[in-house]
């Protein structure tokens, strides 16, 4: 797999991981400690995606430790 095809296999992967928890944190109960919850994640996962976009692959292979 060269450099751009594993971008956009990543990109997909976090894209869809985002996805994944905005819908999970919809189905969290509306209390105040779920409340929180669904903030904290929600942020966790929407923030990745900028970050990677940052960097070139081979950064991001580098990060996540892939060779």
């Amino acid at each position: 797999m060269n450099n751009k095809e594993f971008g956009k296999q990543f990109e997909k992967r976090t894209k869809d991981f985002a996805i994944d928890i905005i819908k999970l944190s919809g189905i969290l109960p509306q209390t105040a400690e779920g409340k929180v919850i669904k903030n904290q994640i929600t942020k966790s996962a929407l923030v990745l995606e900028p970050i990677i976009e940052k960097q070139t692959d081979q950064e991001v292979k580098l990060i996540l430790g892939i060779k």
